[in-house]
């Protein structure tokens, strides 16, 4: 019987981080279109509540959890 090697590799945290404020900024200063970064505060405000939900909190694994991370 022979043996295999197994590759051994440790799982990658991530931790809660706020994107909303960098995002505008970075929206401000790279898009001339955008001379109002308050006209996309709702879509970042989604983007870094579905990182979290994503990327921090324990995911169960159940249908809603894969909708959120699907979403």
């Amino acid at each position: 019987m022979e043996m295999t090697d197994i590759l051994s590799v440790p799982l990658k945290k991530t931790s809660e981080i706020d994107l909303v404020k960098p995002l505008k900024n970075l929206i401000a200063l790279r898009f001339s279109t955008a001379d109002n970064p308050e006209n996309f505060n709702d879509a970042i405000s989604e983007l870094n509540k579905l990182r979290s939900l994503a990327c921090v909190r324990a995911m169960d694994k159940n249908e809603a959890a894969i909708e959120t991370i699907a979403r």
